[in-house]
């Protein structure tokens, strides 16, 4: 589950950094070979924007990426998705969507993760760390990609109170400069666990 920040925060240009980042990253070689290297080779995968609590959605829908074709598919459909409207930063409620997304996912995984992307700290919705810890209750791992750009402290943000499950980390992008390199470490680090 990859879900990115779209919030009031993030304009129209850092938006589209984000979804850019997220494309060149999945259509890699690195990428394949390692969602081929993995137990069973492939890996369901969907994409998922938000921002207030009630607001999320899903940009592409669940697909299966097992090698280049699939995984252009799914980055030709996520560069054609419409673009979300903005609101407040609810992670809560971008974790609450997510979940329930797995859950009807249609998919029996080994590993369930949802990749959380954002620039700033949870500020709509019920508190973070309860839509948290009732995703690692279901089994689910969140891990975390903070933009510190605007909120230096907003990696420490993540570590305390984002993700958390099996083997779950955050890796930090300084800005949306750096944001498609560290999409790129993250998602490698995934699909191998």
């Amino acid at each position: 589950m990859l879900a990115i920040d779209a919030s009031g925060s993030v304009s129209a240009d850092r938006l589209t950094l984000q979804i850019e980042g997220y494309a060149r990253a999945l259509e890699t070689e690195p990428f394949i070979r390692t969602v081929r290297a993995g137990l069973r080779g492939r890996i369901a995968l969907t994409f998922v924007a938000w921002s207030n609590w009630d607001h999320q959605e899903q940009m592409v829908p669940w697909a299966v990426i097992e090698d280049e074709v699939t995984a252009d598919a799914f980055v030709q459909d996520l560069l054609l998705a419409d673009r979300p409207s903005t609101g407040f930063t609810s992670i809560s409620g971008a974790i609450d969507y997510s979940a329930g997304l797995i859950r009807r996912s249609g998919y029996q995984a080994l590993r369930q993760v949802i990749d959380i992307s954002g620039d700033g700290a949870n500020n709509d919705g019920r508190p973070v760390t309860n839509a948290r810890d009732e995703a690692l209750a279901a089994g689910i791992t969140i891990n975390g990609l903070p933009i510190v750009e605007v909120e230096p402290s907003l990696g420490d943000y993540y570590r305390n109170n984002v993700i958390g499950g099996r083997d779950a980390f955050t890796v930090v992008a300084q800005n949306l400069t750096s944001f498609a390199d560290a999409v790129m470490r993250k998602l490698l680090i995934e699909v191998a666990s």
